[in-house]
């Protein structure tokens, strides 16, 4: 049998392949025979052992191929080998992380197996998905909490499934999330995670305050609010930072700050680049 699950939505994605694995692993031992092969960097000859050897004491094998499209010899090599991937007697589950370029075996997979694509949510469905993860909690939200948490996480399930879980804690026995709700946590995670970038930069250590904005990015924060954050941030927490700068490394970091203000708002440099270009240069 062959699965092919893939898509975008990368939270969906891992999400039904640790279903099916879960699946798997509640059925009794002899019937268990589970490997999983990144085919990442994997060779075509350790990929065609697992493909024709099975066990002779357990049940049916299960053989999970991760990213093989990550791999173009080894994806041109399983197309050309296609007819036996169809007649394999064991179940032969293909699992792509994101999203996957046009390719034969692309094709092929679409056509021939049992597959399942992971796309992006639109609002109504994101607004739906969000509601029945808080009941998962045994929590509800009002409307406009719910509108404003979308507002700002968009359709990233890897950030909202963090940001509701954070809000269900913060509940406590509370049933209902509100506005406010959302609103002051949101801000504090930021401001903490805000706080990690300043010391990274206080201390030199570029390659960590970049990757650190680089994950806001990929959140979703709009660069001008993470900026604003890292003004404040200075302000309220320069007494914890300033041991690590000198009066004029403190002067020139501010001074670093308002140009990639004013770079942002003029369009002199895409947001995204100016932030960076502010961690680099601080």
């Amino acid at each position: 049998m062959l699965l092919f699950l893939f898509g975008k939505d990368t939270y969906r994605a891992r999400q039904k392949l640790g279903e099916i694995l879960k699946r798997y692993s509640q059925l009794p031992k002899a019937q268990r025979n589970l490997q999983v092969l990144d085919c990442a960097e994997a060779s075509l000859e350790d990929t065609q052992k697992e493909l024709t050897i099975s066990s002779l004491f357990q049940g049916k094998k299960l053989l999970v191929l991760k990213n093989v499209f990550q791999n173009k010899d080894l994806a041109e090599a399983l197309f050309k080998q296609k007819d036996m991937l169809e007649k394999n007697a064991d179940t032969l589950l293909f699992f792509e992380d994101g999203e996957v370029l046009p390719h034969p075996l692309l094709s092929f997979l679409k056509k021939h197996a049992k597959s399942q694509e992971c796309k992006p949510f639109d609002r109504t469905s994101t607004l739906a998905w969000v509601e029945k993860e808080f009941q998962e909690y045994g929590k509800t939200i009002e409307k406009d909490a719910l509108a404003f948490l979308i507002g700002e996480t968009g359709n990233n399930l890897w950030r909202l499934s963090q940001e509701i879980a954070k809000l269900a804690a913060f509940l406590g026995t509370r049933l209902g999330v509100r506005a406010e709700d959302v609103k002051n946590l949101l801000h504090l995670s930021l401001e903490a995670d805000i706080f990690l970038t300043l010391q990274a930069i206080a201390v030199q250590d570029r390659a960590k305050a970049l990757h650190l904005l680089s994950l806001h990015i990929k959140q979703g924060e709009e660069p001008l609010r993470i900026l604003s954050m890292i003004a404040m941030q200075f302000r309220r927490k320069i007494f914890e930072v300033a041991q690590n700068f000198s009066t004029a490394k403190l002067k020139q970091s501010f001074e670093k700050v308002f140009e990639a203000d004013k770079n942002i708002k003029t369009g002199r440099v895409k947001p995204a680049s100016a932030l960076y270009l502010f961690a680099a240069q601080a």
